[in-house]
């Protein structure tokens, strides 16, 4: 627009913040800024878009027995930390993962005469023990490896069946003749030779009806013996020569329409007995002194124009045999009519004839 000369400045920013930008000789460049703080104890960087950055280091070493510092020249430091409780009673020292630890120290001298204790301002102490027991018939010692030792004093007067003992109260020796006696009933007490003997008794009665035993508070026992074979179709007895006896049952009344026999659980039992012969043309009853019996029943309904007859399967039938017979004349009719029975011990059957006569022809018929 004005034909002056115009001199612009070239742009050599990279938008970068971690560089120095300028022109030499015509060329952009873009050098690197030193972001160092001289500081141990920092993180130097730079980031492209806030610049130099300082974080602060971390000195943890993950190990509870130190102290970790930092120091701007010399970096992390790491000084032991000391443990101690100022207790002559603990054992103290440090672990890695929890710190400082106390375990208290065992204090034993093993030996059993001396009481451990541990004073925290000196240490383990070991007090001589006390052995006394109060007893006037022990004499008391103390070992080292045992502790407190008790002495039965020893009383004897030679006498196997005497029990030697040591008045507590006077610490004298007492000589009690040996109590043999073992509380049971059943036996004889005695001693020999200082061995108690407790020889059993003899229960025995003789008798096969009783169960002979002895009882330890009251001796010898003579119960009865049960008899009972659960078993109604026995009578149970007892002979005191033989032991039990069991009789059978007799089971019978009399009656020849029951069948008799004996049921273990039930005792006797009547069974009615079945008179069926399979016809229908008898009455089957029982007599109690005859047994079965079976008469002939009777089909005669007295009806004139039936055929009374008995089948042994299907029983009586009366069949009506009434009939009327015309023809081409009004002459009367005359009928006559023959019946004759036969009977035997199980079937009756009827034979009936029918003659009917008229002016023209005779017809005969006959039922069986």
């Amino acid at each position: 627009d004005s034909g002056e000369c115009v001199y612009t400045v070239k742009d050599c920013n990279d938008s970068d913040a971690c560089t120095t930008d300028f022109c030499f000789e015509g060329i952009c460049k873009n050098d690197p800024i030193d972001c160092s703080d001289n500081d141990a104890c920092t993180i130097d960087s730079c980031d492209p878009s806030e610049g130099c950055q300082y974080n602060t280091v971390s000195c943890d070493d993950f190990n509870e027995c130190t102290i970790d510092t930092c120091n701007s020249e010399l970096g992390c430091q790491y000084d032991t930390v000391t443990c101690d409780d100022n207790s002559a009673c603990t054992k103290d020292y440090c672990d890695p993962t929890s710190g400082c630890r106390y375990e208290d120290i065992v204090c034993d001298d093993l030996n059993m005469c001396t009481t451990d204790t541990c004073d925290p301002s000196s240490g383990c102490q070991y007090d001589a023990i006390t052995c006394d027991d109060d007893q006037l018939c022990t004499t008391d010692t103390c070992e080292p490896l045992f502790g407190c030792k008790y002495t039965t004093v020893e009383c004897s007067d030679e006498d196997l069946c005497t029990d030697d003992t040591c008045d507590p109260d006077s610490g004298e020796c007492v000589y009690t003749v040996k109590d043999c006696n073992d509380s049971d009933a059943c036996t004889t007490d005695f001693c020999f030779e200082g061995i108690c003997k407790n020889d059993p008794i003899v229960c025995f009665d003789n008798d096969a009806c009783t169960i002979d035993s002895c009882d330890p508070s009251e001796g010898c026992q003579y119960n009865t013996v049960s008899c009972d074979d659960f078993n109604e179709c026995t009578i149970d007895t007892c002979n005191s020569e033989l032991g039990c006896q069991y009789d059978a049952v007799t089971c019978n009344d009399e009656s020849l329409c029951t069948k008799d026999f004996c049921d273990p659980t039930l005792g006797c039992q009547y069974d009615d007995i079945i008179c069926d012969d399979l016809n229908m043309c008898t009455n089957d009853t029982c007599n109690p002194m005859t047994g079965c019996e079976y008469p002939v029943i009777d089909c005669n309904d007295n009806v004139t124009c039936t055929i009374d007859t008995c089948d042994i399967f299907t029983g009586c039938s009366n069949i009506n045999n009434c009939t009327t017979t015309s023809s081409s004349s009004s002459s009367s009719s005359a009928r006559s009519s023959v019946i004759r029975t036969s009977t035997s011990s199980t079937t009756q059957t009827t034979q009936t004839s029918f003659v009917s006569s008229d002016s023209t022809a005779d017809i005969v018929t006959t039922f069986f």
